[in-house]
């Protein structure tokens, strides 16, 4: 297969590319049936245009004729005519000195400009596949971005035997992570949530509600959870469970599943706003968006009972704590793009977010939007899924 050649590409690439190779073709004495064929190449062209001119009208005969010799173009038919028309054209083209060369020698010079520029018509092409993925601009719905990245708004997943799992698109895009002065219980908590700016660049499926039991032991065939119930969210599992279901139902569905990161999550929560909770800053608010002490009854709840954030997931504050890929460590963060925790962090030892049911009103920050904590309370601890899209448009 062979490409037209750009000729601004080409001009750019001939000194570095064609130099050596014409250089060294033109040492090479001239071949005498060469030098012939050549000019057999040019009278054949002079007899062409000699016939198409008097073969034209005398209107046009008499204009051509009254045009300086450096206009009169060969015509288009002389050259699609020619023999080897391809040798001719780059020789002109590089200004190169047809008699004394080989056309055999013009032809491979052709053929490896074609390569150079078929490699760089690749990488660019691999360049724009890897595209970033446009960013929220802070006020469209998750259907309106999802129509301007051409992604689906939401994603289900069949898991076998009537168990589905439901995800929302949560758009790419940059927020501030942490919280502000003073919302914090104290001043150790109040360093580790300090405020920083974090980009997401490529969107993600989460998971619209917390992992249920049913989800949980359709994959594991297994339920270690203390209050039962399929729709009930899964806990009592260990971070190793969490990461191991995630690999099973990857591979069982040829997708990229994780845990979220913690940057992920609490994008997530927030979903564009800056509040202690998505529904706003006081307790009457996350009444509204979470179960937790003084409204759980002591006891997990289905999802979706209470209400959404903007982006359409549940159960963000309170309810089940939910594990996150990273590893915990206390220093305060600094901004980043795409974070994914400490690289030399305790592997026993990860973030969870988002509070759990059993926080009385003593800790009910612990269900902010920017509440950070290590690992502990299994038994109130389970997760929600993510599913990767592709890394680039």
């Amino acid at each position: 297969m062979t490409f037209p050649l750009p000729h601004r590409v080409l001009r750019i690439l001939a000194p570095s590319v064609l130099a050596p190779l014409v250089a060294a073709r033109s040492e090479e004495p001239p071949r005498p049936a060469q030098v012939e064929f050549n000019r057999d190449i040019r009278a054949f062209g002079r007899n062409q245009r000699r016939r198409e001119f008097f073969s034209a009208p005398a209107s046009r005969r008499a204009m051509r004729s009254s045009m300086p010799p450096n206009l009169r173009r060969t015509p288009r038919s002389a050259m699609k005519a020619s023999p080897n028309n391809r040798v001719t054209m780059v020789a002109k083209f590089f200004k190169l000195p047809t008699d004394p060369m080989n056309p055999s020698a013009i032809m491979k010079l052709s053929r490896i400009l074609q390569t150079v520029v078929l490699f760089f018509f690749l990488a660019t092409f691999s360049v724009a596949a890897d595209a970033s993925y446009p960013q929220w601009d802070g006020k469209e719905t998750v259907a309106e971005y999802a129509k301007r990245a051409s992604l689906a708004p939401t994603l289900t997943l069949d898991l076998g035997g009537d168990v589905k799992w439901e995800g929302v698109l949560i758009p790419a895009g940059a927020f501030v992570m942490g919280s502000p002065a003073g919302e914090a219980k104290t001043e150790q908590q109040s360093a580790m949530e300090k405020q920083h700016k974090v980009t997401i660049t490529r969107p993600f499926y989460l998971g619209k509600f917390e992992l249920t039991q049913a989800q949980y032991e359709k994959v594991t065939g297994e339920n270690p959870s203390g209050t039962k119930g399929d729709d009930l969210p899964v806990h009592n599992v260990s971070w190793q469970n969490a990461q191991d279901f995630c690999e099973k139902l990857g591979q069982q569905l040829g997708r990229e599943v994780q845990l979220p990161t913690e940057a992920q999550l609490e994008y997530a929560c927030r979903a564009g706003t800056t509040t202690a909770y998505h529904s706003g800053n006081t307790i009457a608010d996350l009444d509204k968006a979470g179960w937790y002490g003084a409204n759980s009854g002591g006891r997990p709840h289905r999802g979706g009972e209470k209400l959404p954030n903007a982006w359409g997931v549940y159960d963000m504050h309170g309810n089940i704590r939910e594990f996150t890929r990273d590893c915990f460590a206390d220093a305060p963060p600094e901004d980043a793009t795409d974070p994914t925790g400490p690289k030399d962090g305790d592997p026993k030892n990860h973030v969870v977010r988002g509070g759990g049911y059993s926080a009385n009103a003593a800790v009910v920050l612990n269900c902010r939007a920017a509440i950070r904590k290590p690992t502990e309370a299994l038994a109130i601890t389970g997760f929600r899924v993510l599913v990767a899209v592709p890394a680039g448009k």
